[in-house]
């Protein structure tokens, strides 16, 4: 592959990963939102599944990333070979020294960690949002009915 090919591999990978991220960002405001605006009460069971199904989305998610910017990380290589090769291009070596001053595992940092935060963010939102109790859910219904008689 050339080094034109290269470069437009990486941004095309770049691109992927900010779609993905974008995902990512947009998940978490959802469920976080939900947690913040919803009064009504969760039951214990709603809260298995909502975290069992955010967990899920979560490994996914960072599963795609890690992949991705492991295929970033090796079209960075094939960059800095042609930096050393003597490409003469601006370009070129600044990728390349992106990646020889730690692109890459800043990359990885900065997305385990990410993950990890609103990991607990979420599970903590979902653990601390008020459960529905068998009293809560009679003043709820009993609430409910004095609205319909209104």
């Amino acid at each position: 592959m050339d080094i034109a090919a290269t470069i437009e591999t990486a941004l095309e990978i770049g691109n992927r990963i900010d779609a993905q991220w974008g995902l990512f960002i947009t998940v978490h405001l959802a469920i976080l939102g939900a947690m913040v605006y919803i009064d009504e009460p969760l039951h214990r069971f709603e809260k298995i599944i909502g975290i069992a199904v955010y967990l899920g989305f979560a490994f996914i998610n960072l599963a795609m990333m890690q992949s991705q910017i492991l295929l970033l990380d090796a079209t960075y290589t094939d960059i800095v070979r042609f930096a050393d090769e003597g490409a003469d291009s601006e370009l070129v070596q600044r990728m390349a020294d992106l990646q020889r001053n730690g692109r890459g595992r800043v990359s990885r940092l900065v997305m385990n960690i990410s993950h990890l935060v609103m990991a607990v963010l979420v599970i903590l939102s979902f653990a601390t949002h008020p459960l529905m109790t068998r009293e809560s859910a009679e003043r709820a219904k009993s609430a409910s009915d004095g609205d319909d008689v209104a």
